[in-house]
């Protein structure tokens, strides 16, 4: 068990750091997406799970907690010249986190939705992603999957927060350089 503290050195509070807890999901073959329509990505493999969250589609929190959320997605316009390709994270089903690779002028035929974002969970609650592809020709696109890791949804927790947990942070005393008086 790793101990620990604060103000450096020493062995502080000795409050028990929490087990790790990391995911990564990945996409693992194509899937169609309708033009201009939001499509919920269907992960089908857990490349990594420390705690056991993984369901198909997403991730279910196991441990409340400040976790660090990331995501990649590549949409291809098969035949169509993609405007743009939009990543939208959720959790139980409410956006938290957006981003979107635009080419409205210079159309492409692939382009990508990557982002990340610091936020608290909790238990049970359910991490997904969404992606939704616009090509002004209207036709339908492919979101990558496969084993380049086109599309996943990965995250670790970096604090957690466990019950009766004091959430204050510890008063920081500052003093004027060289004279020693506080503030």
């Amino acid at each position: 068990d790793a101990i620990a503290g604060s103000g450096g050195g020493g062995t502080g509070g000795g409050a028990k750091a929490e087990p790790a807890v990391a995911f990564n999901l990945n996409l693992t073959s194509s899937a169609t997406l309708t033009n201009n329509t939001k499509t919920k990505v269907v992960f089908d493999l857990a490349s990594l799970d420390t705690d056991n969250g993984f369901m198909s589609g997403g991730y279910k929190v196991q441990k409340d907690g400040i976790y660090n959320l990331s995501y990649v997605s590549k949409g291809t316009g098969n035949s169509h010249k993609l405007n743009y390709v939009k990543g939208i994270l959720c959790v139980n089903d409410v956006a938290i986190s957006t981003s979107q690779d635009v080419l409205y002028l210079n159309q492409g035929t692939a382009l990508s939705a990557n982002g990340s974002v610091v936020t608290e969970l909790k238990k049970d609650d359910v991490v997904t992603l969404e992606v939704q592809i616009y090509s002004e020709g209207g036709g339908d696109g492919t979101l990558e999957g496969g084993a380049n890791n086109f599309t996943s949804l990965s995250g670790h927790m970096v604090s957690s927060i466990t019950e009766g947990e004091v959430k204050e942070k510890e008063a920081v005393a500052f003093y004027k350089r060289g004279t020693g008086g506080g503030v």
